[in-house]
């Protein structure tokens, strides 16, 4: 199956108090059509910065320099101007940002912020603009359509806002959706809700999905593929039966074991010891990234960052311990 997405060599440097920091360094990827890629890792490991990079998407506050290739239906993102992205923005590619009550904005009542996005991509009448809003709304499980139009966000319970930022993200039928952890700071029932519209979706629209999660046991029944970020690279990838069933990099070792022992992967539980002084600290220098934090580091592991391999046709790693030598 043709790619939709392709990234390649994808590196954002961001300007941070006059100092120029590289956030990701250089991490590949595929999607396929219909495909859900998942991307996991622990908080500021480059995540949400790697997809705001794929749409040159950041705060207008934020300078950021993002070099590599995107391409997005054979077409490279980053060689397109502000102006075509934002056609593509909403109509193609939507996204769901972290923290729908924030993400919303508190001064206008939610119709008109679900409008904008018809508005902006498609010309429909009033009437057929209404009645197109309400329908989607319903789908996605907003039983009182109507009332909620008229309501502002803060009015709207976390889960409620969350459907609204998929109505928005989801209303002009775009072909790749960008979820960056959609369950945040909601209780595992909403959580388990929208991972389900989420996955019907999918599996309704043909609808390729990058979802971002630092929870794999989240990711374990809705994932096709899985990539774990480290401190701005990718360390290890594959389907996600494999990176659960058999994970080879120390550092996706512990976050499975970091998961509850009460959860049940759909294959086999993993038990593995927690690497001792798993903390993500910042390692400086020309060895592995992970370096300070992994229980298994031999001497290359200090002066050399070890090469992304493929194991096979899904499975790539970074890790001397799998590189032969």
């Amino acid at each position: 199956m043709p790619d939709l997405l392709r990234v390649e060599n994808l590196r954002v440097e961001l300007e941070v108090n006059q100092k120029k920091v590289q956030i990701v360094k250089g991490i590949s990827f595929r999607i396929a059509k219909g495909e859900v890629f998942a991307i996991v890792g622990e908080s500021g490991c480059g995540k949400t910065i790697a997809t705001q990079g794929i749409l040159k998407l950041f705060p207008y506050n934020i300078k950021a320099a993002v070099t590599g290739s995107v391409f997005f239906d054979g077409e490279d993102l980053l060689k397109k101007s502000e102006a075509e992205l934002s056609r593509i923005w909403g109509s193609k590619i939507g996204i769901i940002f972290q923290d729908p009550i924030n993400s919303l904005n508190p001064s206008m009542k939610i119709e008109r912020q679900i409008s904008e996005v018809l508005d902006n991509h498609k010309k429909l009448p009033a009437g057929e603009k209404k009645e197109i809003i309400l329908d989607f709304l319903q789908k996605l499980g907003i039983t009182s359509p109507e009332s909620c139009l008229k309501k502002y966000p803060h009015q709207l319970s976390g889960g409620m806002c969350q459907r609204i930022m998929m109505a928005i993200a989801l209303i002009c039928g775009p072909r790749l959706l960008i979820a960056d952890e959609p369950t945040t700071a909601l209780d595992v029932t909403i959580q388990a809700q929208i991972v389900q519209l989420l996955q019907e979706f999918v599996e309704n629209n043909s609808l390729s999905l990058i979802l971002i999660s630092h929870d794999l046991s989240l990711l374990a029944n809705i994932a096709d593929k899985v990539a774990v970020m480290y401190q701005g690279l990718i360390l290890e990838s594959g389907n996600i039966e494999e990176i659960i069933n058999n994970p080879l990099h120390p550092y996706t070792k512990g976050l499975l074991a970091a998961v509850p022992d009460n959860w049940n992967f759909p294959s086999t539980q993993v038990s593995v010891p927690v690497p001792e002084g798993f903390s993500g600290t910042v390692v400086q220098g020309e060895g592995c990234v992970y370096l300070s934090s992994c229980p298994e580091a031999m001497n290359i592991c200090q002066v050399r960052v070890p090469e992304e391999i493929a194991l096979s046709h899904s499975r790539r790693i970074s890790c001397w311990l799998t590189a032969p030598r």
